[in-house]
């Protein structure tokens, strides 16, 4: 399996989250560094954990509003590293208390403008903000790989633009296992599997054998185990479709991950 967004520098000092992982059959992390003290830690992870662990750097909507952009240049340098395989995660969130959207606009941008310079993929969270995402995917993103990170446009017709963008990739969290969350799995059964991927964005979401507790990517499988019973495919099935997507977009094979086991 391949867990396509976690947060590994949250872990506790200690905590052998990629261990346990890798126990559990998760031989690929992509881990997300938010801000240039996060990508430095997560890069610091990485670096310890090189068969396993890839990187995001980015800047997170939550503090896009208060982002000097003067200070981009030095995430833009970090993410030149060659662990460093999406940019983000970037977007727009309305839920929260974190600015408005034109105050989280430039950030994005810059993002965009970064993932295309880099040729990465770019991360995209979305909360609140679906019709303004896509409005701004479509201005400033129609050429990069998107990654619809924790997949939030559930709605049939927001569907259906997801749909319209080849170029656009599922990404699937715990929330996905909530009895609530009928409106994520109708969606995810329109996806094709070569577009569909599958996250913890540990510590956050932990899917429901979990629910309440710290999440961490060895927990990744409960979410997948969902999105196989949505499609009407076996654990297999999903499991290998789900690790295509990851390696293909990511353009990277994780040790253990081997061409027979996506075959």
């Amino acid at each position: 399996m391949i867990d396509s967004h976690t947060h590994l520098d949250s872990a506790a000092p200690g905590d052998d989250w990629v261990g346990r992982a890798v126990t559990s059959g998760v031989q690929g992390m992509v881990s997300i560094g938010c801000g240039a003290e996060s990508i430095r830690a997560t890069l610091e992870i990485a670096r310890a954990n090189p068969d396993h662990v890839r990187v995001a750097a980015g800047v997170h909507p939550l503090s896009a509003a208060k982002f000097d952009v003067a200070d981009f240049p030095e995430i833009a340098e970090l993410a030149r590293d060659p662990l460093v395989v999406a940019i983000g995660e970037t977007g727009f969130d309305q839920y929260h208390d974190a600015g408005t959207l034109e105050q989280q606009m430039p950030a994005f941008e810059l993002q965009c403008a970064l993932a295309r310079e880099l040729d990465l993929p770019l991360v995209i969270h979305s909360r609140a903000a679906e019709e303004h995402t896509i409005r701004a995917l479509d201005e400033f993103a129609a050429d990069l790989t998107v990654i619809l990170h924790c997949f939030a446009l559930a709605q049939p017709e927001h569907v259906d633009t997801v749909l319209d963008h080849a170029n656009w990739i599922c990404s699937f969290a715990g929330n996905l296992t909530y009895p609530s969350a009928q409106s994520l799995r109708d969606a995810a059964a329109r996806i094709p599997l070569d577009r569909l991927m599958v996250e913890t964005d540990a510590p956050y979401l932990s899917p429901k054998p979990y629910r309440g507790k710290p999440n961490e990517p060895a927990y990744v499988q409960h979410t997948l185990q969902v999105l196989a019973d949505t499609l009407g495919l076996t654990f297999e099935q999903a499991r290998t479709g789900t690790v295509a997507t990851a390696r293909r977009v990511f353009d990277w094979t994780p040790t253990g991950v081997t061409s027979a086991v996506v075959a």
